[in-house]
């Protein structure tokens, strides 16, 4: 009969090691980056899909990116013309060089100077009854206006848009027009009579001096003037003009009313009657405004006569402008009335204006 197993002895020496097993085969890219993925992470320092930290959709492609945000960009120096970036600072220093359409103010000098063609600033009104102007300025107040077309209306037969050139006072308030022009007529109106010798004339200032000329000579056309009464004054008529330069003789009323200035006046007559000797006389008279200023007598100093006596009398005064001048007679005879001969060329009244 089988005793009892006894006691397991001590193990072994290991054994010599076995031969080198094959080589596996390499890793699939696919396998690589399956491993790196399931390993990467915060702190891992991989960021296999990232750059610096960023996703790849953060990052502007070559090719036409489309930016956002602010994006800046050195800004290339003033005047530079090549294929640089334009920055905003670029642009503003440019366009700050450049007038708007819109409207600016330029601090420069404007010169027009297109070659093979007329220079040409045109002003373009918008419509009627507006005006369009170049206006003069004195740290920005009015000082004088140039309307090359002003505010009136247009309404036919070149009606409208005049020109005008206004004066404006050191507050910028308008003084007047010293220059219009009617476009229709073309006639140029100044705002006032010169005042200095070497004063551009209006029409009103020549006719003034024109009317300054003003002359007459009146007679009775081969009329006596007969019943003459002695010792008195008798107006005497002149109711037929030789001529009346100005218009200034009121043939009707035998009166001259000349223009304000220095007057020559002159009146003649020949009156018949029965004379005395030493006792009677022919005088001839001018009168101003009713009053005379002027006189002379012819008297008798033969025997007792009956033939005529002659009288001329002619002087300077100062009329004016409402002044009026009449001839009267004062015959004293020795009985009777006395006749004034109404030759045109023995009896007349006459006289010139000579200036202001």
């Amino acid at each position: 009969m089988t005793g009892a197993q006894g006691t397991a002895g001590t193990v072994g020496a290991t054994g010599p090691t076995g031969m080198t097993g094959a080589q596996g085969s390499a890793d699939t890219a696919a396998q690589v980056l399956a491993k790196l993925i399931t390993v990467d992470g915060a702190g891992s320092g991989l960021d296999a899909d990232l750059l610096d930290g960023q996703s790849s959709a953060v990052f502007a492609p070559i090719a036409s990116p489309a930016l956002t945000g602010n994006p800046t960009a050195p800004t290339p120096t003033a005047g530079d013309n090549d294929t640089s970036i334009a920055t905003t600072a670029f642009a503003t220093t440019a366009d700050n060089l450049r007038v708007l359409k819109a409207g600016d103010t330029m601090t420069g000098q404007l010169t027009l100077a297109p070659t093979g063609v007329a220079p040409i600033l045109t002003l373009n009104k918008f419509g009627s009854g507006v005006t369009s102007l170049i206006e003069g300025r004195m740290g920005g107040t009015l000082r004088w206006a140039m309307h090359l077309g002003d505010g009136s209306s247009e309404t036919g037969s070149a009606s409208g848009s005049n020109f005008l050139l206004t004066a404006y006072n050191d507050a910028g308030t308008r003084i007047n027009d010293p220059i219009t022009i009617s476009r229709a007529t073309g006639l140029l109106t100044l705002s006032g009579d010169p005042t200095a010798a070497l004063g551009v004339a209006t029409k009103q200032y020549v006719d003034a001096r024109n009317a300054g000329k003003a002359a007459f000579f009146a007679h009775k056309n081969g009329t006596n003037q007969t019943g003459i009464a002695s010792s008195g004054f008798t107006k005497l008529t002149a109711t037929t003009e030789g001529f009346d330069a100005g218009s200034y003789y009121d043939a009707a009323n035998s009166k001259w009313t000349p223009p304000a200035g220095v007057v020559f006046l002159c009146v003649a007559a020949t009156a018949s009657a029965t004379w005395a000797a030493s006792s009677s006389l022919f005088a001839v008279n001018v009168f101003k405004n009713g009053s005379r200023i002027l006189q002379t007598a012819a008297y008798c100093m033969g025997g007792s006569i009956g033939n005529e006596l002659a009288a001329c009398i002619a002087g300077f005064d100062v009329a004016n402008g409402t002044d009026y001048y009449e001839w009267y007679c004062y015959p004293i005879t020795s009985s009777g009335t006395a006749t004034v001969n109404g030759g045109a060329n023995i009896s007349y009244f006459t006289g010139a204006w000579l200036g202001p």
